[in-house]
């Protein structure tokens, strides 16, 4: 009986023998070296896409430092455009003035 439990088991076991054609090792042996291949590569694409991410990122950060610039220059001229406007006006009134004391 222990023989042939020993038998069976040694039948489930997996094993190669001539039944498993030369072309089917062949094309998993090639699949598996593609996979390899593909791996490599993939691995080559992240650490380009990595390295253009911190380039980017550097840039990103120098383009919101001159646009912080540029937003503090621009207030700065909305300030003055509106001091020009109220001079001009106080202007305009002195003229007014001075026309409406000129024709009595």
């Amino acid at each position: 009986m222990i023989e042939g439990a020993r038998l069976a088991n040694r039948e489930e076991q997996w094993h190669l023998d001539k039944k498993v054609p030369i072309t089917i090792i062949g094309a998993m042996l090639f699949q598996a070296a593609i996979a390899v291949w593909f791996a490599s590569k993939l691995d080559t694409r992240v650490a380009v896409i990595e390295d253009k991410l911190i380039e980017q990122t550097t840039i990103n950060k120098r383009q919101d430092t001159e646009v912080h610039a540029i937003d503090n220059r621009l207030a700065r001229m909305e300030e003055r455009q509106i001091s020009t406007l109220e001079l001009l006006k106080d202007l305009k009134a002195e003229i007014t003035k001075t026309e409406i004391n000129r024709s009595k």
